[in-house]
């Protein structure tokens, strides 16, 4: 981000990094700044919020959030975190 910040990105996890101690985010790509709709914004916004309730291990509703998403925009990345739930919330 530091390295590329004309573009917009989208959070995907926290990862521990081998050697370190504090959790590292990454993010994927989404768009140069100039080519960000409203609609890009508003997505980016509640798969945030779907993360966060994941950061917090709050499952259900991480759930519904992700499946929301899913259904609206067709992202592998909304189907593969309800894959990672279902694994946890066993």
């Amino acid at each position: 981000m530091k390295a590329a910040p004309d573009f917009i990105y989208r959070e995907l996890d926290e990862v521990q990094v081998r050697g370190k101690h504090v959790l590292t985010k990454i993010y994927e790509p989404v768009c140069h700044k100039d080519e960000v709709t409203d609609d890009i914004k508003r997505e980016l916004e509640r798969q945030q919020i779907a993360l966060n309730y994941f950061y917090d291990r709050n499952w259900q509703e991480a759930s519904t959030r992700f499946e929301k998403l899913l259904d609206q925009h067709q992202h592998p990345y909304y189907r593969s975190m309800l894959d990672i739930i279902a694994e946890y919330n066993h």
